[in-house]
């Protein structure tokens, strides 16, 4: 629970004051700062749980160790202290001493089994909690296909859960036939979550939401299965060569299919992991345009990427002259270059739709949209590659040049005390690109094999476990550790046989002196005694 609480502060900082910095990574931890106190302070009461559980296990483990001797110890001491006719002579103890040994495996278990059934409540809690949650109601997405427009929202209210505050409130919005919308806002505003309002993903407070024909949705996190890559594309349907060749093109994986071992027939592991971020991106979404929907749903896919490669995917599949033309889009997107060749504008802000238009009529505004790209401009780093003069001309034009250039060149001053420290030590990634570009150019295609698998099968090793383990494992313990546990687990059985040789002593001593009578007080009452030092030592 306490880990949890530290990924919610980490998300929630992220969401509540996440700029560009943050979300990338590019922001330091400093030392001393409110968010590293924070954390540690969460990190401390995770750290006294654990030594409060570590002690109560060493207790526990500790008592239950012991309690076969001291079964052991008050039965014999009961036995003979009793009554003078009791005789502990070798049959009686030692018969009653292995049975004393066999609950000694079951009671060592039982700390464990008391541990491992508390765990087992607090999983069985949150399966319970999973499965008796409130399911999503299928209705809060209707097919009608009479509706007139193929996506439709009207007065859309949504949360997460049904004791959530909404995260979606009031929202309209009609995209027609063929149209493509694009949503933008800042972190956290809620472009995401209208998204999963329209997949039906989130409960619906109030509102209509209607959706004509099938629908295709690539997301931010791409979804790669362990097959081929050409698998991975037609997913399970009717290889169509032209299609497929025209997809690949328009998504640009053709070098990247070129450069693998065995093509498009390469075998890629499970979740893509020989594949970087921007090619599991681009199979993702090579994958919707192959399924030939009516709507597609993006989810800020082109973040993933270049901004080179992006273009090229906007001009060639999702913009207005791409392989989608006809179909009717809605674009997340926190890419302005794109913003002019779209039909319809949405801008949300807190979870509501604060402007809406096309790209010039926003301009002309001067609201919530000129603030989003002034933002974007500030926030944009040397290296982006990104061309954004025409934006930045178009809000001189309507804000003014000097108010632009005083709003930037503030950001600028903030940014380079903020940013220098994290930064220094970074590769500049334009310099990365050009070695990328010679490197390309410099090695030739590695000759194909069909067929090829990336991920190779795990290999184990057999036989014995090798000294070097062993001595590794000791010197990470430490030697004064070491000698330590070897000097008291040798005391340990050193006891352990001395309680059984005592035992015999005892009980061979009684056997000399009467087999009738009890030994006298004072001698009973010694074997008795180092018996049960004995067994304290151990």
């Amino acid at each position: 629970m306490l880990v949890e609480l530290v990924v919610k502060f980490c998300v929630e900082r992220t969401q509540k004051q996440g700029s560009r910095s943050e979300t990338h990574a590019w922001e330091p931890f400093r030392a001393g700062s409110s968010r590293q106190q924070q954390i540690l302070k969460i990190r401390d009461r995770e750290i006294a749980v654990l030594k409060q559980a570590a002690y109560l296990n060493a207790g526990t483990s500790f008592v239950w160790a012991c309690a076969p001797f001291l079964v052991s110890l008050v039965t014999f001491a009961v036995f003979v202290l009793s009554s003078d006719q009791n005789i502990l002579d070798s049959e009686t103890a030692f018969v009653s001493l292995s049975l004393f040994n066999m609950l000694r495996f079951p009671l060592s278990m039982l700390p464990m089994m008391i541990s491992s059934l508390v765990q087992a409540s607090v999983s069985v809690k949150r399966l319970n909690k999973f499965m008796n949650s409130d399911e999503i109601d299928p209705d809060n997405v209707s097919h009608d296909p009479s509706e007139s427009d193929p996506i439709v929202m009207e007065n859309g209210t949504f949360a997460w859960s049904a004791d959530d505050n909404p995260t979606l409130k009031g929202i309209n919005l009609r995209c027609k036939q063929g149209s493509l919308v694009a949503v933008v806002g800042t972190v956290g505003s809620g472009k995401s979550s209208l998204i999963s309002a329209f997949l039906g993903e989130m409960e619906k407070n109030s509102g209509r939401v209607n959706v004509k024909g099938s629908v295709a949705y690539v997301s931010q996190q791409a979804w790669i299965q362990n097959a081929t890559l050409q698998d991975n594309i037609t997913f399970s349907k009717a290889l169509d060569r032209v299609q497929y060749n025209r997809i690949v093109e328009a998504c640009a994986l053709k070098p990247d299919i070129d450069m693998l071992p065995g093509g498009d027939q390469t075998e890629i592991g499970e979740k893509g992991i020989n594949l970087s971020g921007g090619q599991k991106q681009r199979v993702s979404l090579a994958r919707a345009v192959y399924y030939d929907s009516e709507n597609y749903f993006f989810d800020d896919p082109l973040s993933a990427v270049d901004s080179h490669v992006g273009k090229h995917i906007f001009d060639n599949v999702i913009g207005p002259n791409g392989l989608l033309k006809k179909k009717t889009r809605v674009l997340v997107t926190h890419g302005i270059t794109y913003l002019p060749e779209v039909d319809q504008i949405i801008v949300l802000k807190d979870g509501e739709i604060s402007e809406r238009g096309t790209y010039n009529e926003l301009i002309a505004k001067k609201g919530a949209f000129a603030d989003f790209l002034l933002q974007h401009l500030q926030e944009k780093s040397e290296d982006d590659g990104e061309d954004l003069e025409d934006v930045k001309h178009q809000l001189e034009m309507a804000l003014g040049s000097e108010n632009v250039q005083r709003q930037l060149s503030r950001q600028k001053s903030s940014d380079s005390a903020s940013l220098t420290g994290s930064l220094s030590k970074s590769f500049d990634s334009s310099e990365v690109r050009q070695r990328r570009r010679s490197s390309k150019e410099n090695s030739a295609p590695p000759e194909k094999k069909t067929g090829q698998k990336l991920i190779e099968t795990e290999k184990s090793e057999t036989g014995s476990v090798k000294w070097e383990v062993y001595a590794h494992y000791l010197m990470s313990i430490g030697i004064f550790l070491t000698i330590a546990t070897l000097l008291l687990n040798v005391l340990y059985q050193g006891f352990s046989i001395g309680t059984n040789v005592w035992l015999s002593v005892w009980s061979n001593a009684q056997t000399a002196f009467n087999d009738t009578a009890s030994l006298p007080p004072e001698e009973r009452d010694m074997y008795l005694g180092v018996y049960g030092a004995l067994g304290i030592g151990q």
